[in-house]
């Protein structure tokens, strides 16, 4: 674990030391240092900020509708984990407008948006563990370094997570139908 560990802080060290990610800075603090003319924005930075968020939101909606529509039990677990990084888009727009909307008439939908976002991150994180698992034990096999009595508890664990995963899929029909149906959408 602790060689995953440095591995992954050697790999996020190289963006952050990137000359992409100094410029983006350099750029983010002109931008907010920086008092422009209107006409230098753009035609959307005017609006009014109600209608490009219900804009936002409802094309994030449209396209969890879409994909999630086409999901079906035979579909590949990618598919479901796309699916989430959409639902987490739209929970981000919904997090940051929020204060914009009723929250009487948006706490159906948000509820429902919730009720999938937590089957969806359960589905991810048992996706996650399994590989680890996986990897773990193929990476010990490898360097011997381990009995096999270790090994079959690793094989164990994997096979549950595995059952898990599934009823965890399994419950996903139900919980996107509610997201889209008709009061949702309204």
């Amino acid at each position: 674990l602790k060689e995953q560990k440095l591995k992954q802080q050697r790999h996020m060290r190289v963006p952050l030391q990137s000359p992409r990610y100094s410029r983006l800075m350099d750029r983010w603090q002109h931008f907010l240092r920086h008092d422009g003319a209107i006409d230098e924005y753009p035609a959307e930075a005017v609006q009014p900020i109600g209608r490009t968020a219900s804009m936002r939101i409802w094309e994030a909606y449209r396209e969890i509708l879409d994909a999630g529509r086409a999901i079906s039990a035979d579909s590949p677990i990618d598919d479901l984990l796309e699916l989430h990084q959409r639902c987490k888009w739209l929970a981000y727009q919904m997090e940051i407008f929020l204060f914009l909307y009723p929250e009487k008439k948006f706490a159906p939908f948000m509820a429902a948006q919730k009720r999938l976002q937590e089957n969806l991150n359960r589905l991810h994180d048992l996706h996650l563990q399994h590989n680890a698992l996986l990897a773990y034990r193929n990476k010990m096999r490898k360097e011997h370094r381990t009995m096999p009595i270790s090994l079959e508890a690793i094989d164990l664990l994997a096979e549950d997570m595995a059952a898990e995963c599934q009823n965890v899929r399994a419950s996903y029909p139900e919980r996107f139908q509610r997201l889209a149906r008709k009061k949702a959408q309204k």
